[in-house]
């Protein structure tokens, strides 16, 4: 098949990754990561416990042989299979995106968002920067001895607004994929973090209200 842009190393890169579409070329590209997860388990085994050989030797070879699949499994072919799902999912965006120009492919990141909505996102990327540094400075309230109740309060709003934000930020990346028009955050996300923030800003001022007084 003829190369379908102009550019040279986008055309290398198509012909390329033609190979590996669908199940039996993702099958293909992720062999090589599964062979070296493989070839460097010893290793990888070794730095996890120094002793695990010595272990391993005074067992019957019976009795190590599934320890030693799990481990390889577990601590090895597995890591190495993520790692071959993450990069191949990402080359596969990018063929996509090369070969269909459709907005789903873009990076999240280059997509546009309809009118009003990048303040929204904005905004609720500067709520969430302010939560998180919530989140550190009330977790150390929480440490204090025979603590009263509203200590816990900044730091239990602060997990609520980061579980939603959470949520919000999931379900956005899979709008994206799915959608080639703009981008725009559903109200249930604006009301929910804006509620949540202001929770957050609430129990703060419990705290230093509760903290000053006799």
């Amino acid at each position: 098949m003829p190369p379908t842009t102009d550019n040279v190393e986008q055309d290398r890169f198509i012909n390329y990754w033609r190979a590996y579409q669908g199940i039996g070329g993702f099958a293909r590209y992720a062999l090589r990561f599964l062979l070296i997860g493989l070839l460097i388990s010893p290793l990888i085994l070794t730095w996890f416990n120094p002793n695990i050989w010595q272990q391993l030797q005074g067992a019957r070879a019976s009795a190590a042989l599934l320890p030693m699949a799990f481990l390889i499994g577990v601590f090895a072919l597995l890591p190495a299979l993520l790692i071959a799902i993450v990069l191949w999912k990402q080359k596969q965006k990018r063929f996509m995106q090369l070969t269909t120009a459709q907005n789903r492919y873009l990076p999240f990141e280059k997509r546009t968002w309809a009118n009003g909505e990048k303040a929204w996102k904005t905004a609720i990327s500067v709520m969430a920067g302010l939560v998180v540094l919530s989140a550190i400075l009330s977790f150390g309230l929480l440490l204090g001895h025979n603590a009263p109740d509203y200590f816990a309060y900044p730091f239990e709003a602060s997990v609520l607004f980061i579980t939603i934000h959470l949520l919000y930020q999931l379900f956005m990346m899979w709008w994206a994929e799915k959608h080639d028009n703009q981008l725009s955050i559903p109200a249930i996300f604006k009301v929910a973090l804006v509620v949540c923030f202001v929770a957050v800003v609430l129990a703060w001022s419990i705290f230093i209200i509760s903290s000053m007084s006799p």
